[in-house]
């Protein structure tokens, strides 16, 4: 099992974010991250469709020998051919664009894998597989699903993974791999397509290099959204970082009851309602068009590492705040994971697998560890954290004082 770090429990406190603590994000590098969830739910365009190209990303650079790469795919198939509910298979592909030069050949070294879930028709604990996603990539405890190193030959296009059998009319796959593209002989151009695609059994997903299709955005703009279509809707895209480090402008004072930092702010030239606090903070690799590609809003896939909070204790006595990570928000949920001093641990354990706002009865926060501040002086911890698949909240770091 690759995600079988212990789950925190949930609980329920009351807490006043109407004045967050300022903070800054950072992008810190990590592999690019590739996002293919937009269409979430797969239907073909036609009846004589038999599959296409669901997202592609092309690199292209010179004097280089390796390129990693974090595949995030998280789709449904609802495809029905004729009428006839399809199986049909997802997976991801390469294609060598470099000259057939053998100089020019690729290999993808035994790469690990977060787990792939092949969940059944009427499933719809969505949290608990991305929750396992999560623990797995952040926790570093993910599968190796290569026996040996893939050649991909100059001018060729090779599978790089794909589904372990084939996803059933109604079935969801979700994973995440983990890729690293070296080339055969040492630095030189590399030129590559990457795709998730999907085809009926029949057909050879290889064979799948078309136009993905334009982006789903969803129904209705959540209440209180401003218009921003291109910014709502499941993710697509690939940027030049899986990691992000957070840092608080100022301290929690202890003493002050309770604070939050609110992870969120604007995307693009989109206003979010004041409780929506979600943020993308990267630009794309493609162009950010509404036919291509969706913000990764809740950041999936994404470490927040480290996440280094502060707290004064302007006091002449040693005192001591609970930190939290928490959800404020009266619609979603949230669940991850997080690390603390090395170890790693699942948001969170609860009969419904995710955190809730309080609102909503909760729980809405897990506790991520007490931290102690010597008299008149500062504090200082750091910690990790990954939302995980399905998480549509926004999530808060939380102080309340003991």
């Amino acid at each position: 099992m690759a995600c079988n770090q212990t789950n925190l429990a949930g609980v329920l406190i009351s807490f006043d974010d109407t004045n967050p603590i300022p903070f800054t994000a950072t992008e810190t590098g990590g592999d690019t991250l590739f996002m293919s969830d937009n269409p979430e739910t797969i239907t073909f365009p036609s009846s004589t469709t038999v599959g296409m190209v669901l997202w592609n990303y092309t690199v292209d650079k010179t004097d280089i020998s390796e390129y990693k790469i974090r595949a995030y795919l998280w789709h449904v198939n609802n495809v029905t051919i004729h009428n006839q509910d399809t199986d049909i298979n997802i997976g991801l592909t390469i294609q060598n664009l470099s000259a057939t030069s053998p100089a020019d050949d690729l290999v993808i070294r035994q790469y690990e894998a977060s787990r792939q879930y092949e969940l059944g028709p009427g499933t719809e604990d969505f949290f608990d597989p991305g929750k396992c996603i999560a623990k797995a990539t952040l926790g570093g405890t993910q599968e190796t699903f290569l026996t040996k190193d893939l050649q991909v030959p100059a001018g060729a296009t090779t599978p790089v993974k794909i589904s372990e059998v084939g996803v059933k009319y109604g079935d969801h796959l979700f994973a995440c791999y983990e890729l690293t593209i070296r080339r055969a002989n040492g630095e030189g151009a590399m030129n590559f397509t990457l795709r998730s695609a999907c085809c009926v059994s029949t057909e050879s997903i290889t064979g799948q290099t078309g136009t993905p299709p334009a982006v789903y955005h969803g129904q209705d703009l959540p209440s209180g959204w401003s218009e921003c279509p291109s910014m709502y809707g499941d993710a697509r895209g690939a940027w030049q970082y899986s990691r992000i480090r957070v840092d608080m402008s100022e301290p929690y004072v202890i003493g002050s009851g309770s604070g939050a930092v609110k992870l969120g702010g604007r995307i693009g030239t989109c206003t979010l309602p004041k409780d929506a606090a979600l943020f993308d903070i990267g630009t794309a690799l493609q162009p950010n068009d509404v036919k291509s590609v969706v913000a990764n809003k809740g950041m999936y896939a994404v470490d927040y590492d480290p996440i280094v909070v502060m707290a004064s204790n302007p006091t002449p006595l040693t005192l001591t705040v609970n930190v939290y990570i928490a959800t404020n928000l009266p619609s979603g949920g949230l669940a991850g994971a997080m690390g603390w001093e090395g170890a790693y641990f699942g948001i969170p354990l609860d009969s419904q697998h995710y955190l809730k706002s309080a609102g909503n009865g909760g729980p809405n926060a897990v506790l991520v560890q007490p931290l102690t501040v010597n008299p008149n002086s500062m504090g200082y911890a750091s910690f990790s954290f990954q939302v995980g698949g399905e998480s549509s909240s926004p999530w808060e770091i939380v102080f309340i004082d003991q």
